[in-house]
């Protein structure tokens, strides 16, 4: 994996032999890509990957299971640029949450239950789509559901 401002996200796939093939983009939308990572964000056994961009929401590609084909799933704000990502079970609730580095922007947590969830797709079983819900940016204060709000830190 590697990104590249000007071109996104790109991979490149081995070969064999050791050598690699050219590279594949998988996200040349959003904006300038600052940062990624890789974790599987919705436990299908698929790595998927997520990008920061300078001054635009970050996204996570969700791998259809191909290493080929991601589907492309915004979330979060695009307040500073994303500069990296921790990706843990911070609550303890079974699902990854995506903690997020950012310059001139608090930074903040988004909770495994307020990032895009997937479900199959009705024209292909085997596929998968997301059901966007918005995580929304709340106070340490005075978080107003801690376990599916994001929570700058």
């Amino acid at each position: 994996m590697a990104i590249d401002e000007e071109r996104g996200a790109r991979v490149y796939y081995a070969r064999a032999n050791g050598t690699y093939r050219d590279a594949v983009p998988i996200d040349a939308v959003g904006g300038r890509p600052y940062v990624l990572v890789v974790a599987d964000m919705d436990a299908d056994g698929a790595v998927d990957v997520i990008v920061g961009y300078v001054r635009a929401q970050p996204v996570v590609l969700y791998n259809d299971g191909t290493g080929r084909a991601f589907e492309r799933v915004p979330f979060g704000d695009a307040d500073g640029s994303a500069y990296g990502f921790a990706i843990a079970d911070l609550d303890a609730d079974g699902t990854l949450d995506i903690a997020v580095a950012r310059s001139d922007a608090r930074n903040v947590v988004y909770f495994g239950t307020a990032l895009p969830v997937r479900k199959p797709m009705p024209s292909n079983p085997s596929a998968q789509q997301m059901i966007n819900r918005d995580a929304t940016s709340v106070a340490d204060e005075s978080p107003s559901n801690p376990m599916t709000d994001a929570r700058p830190s």
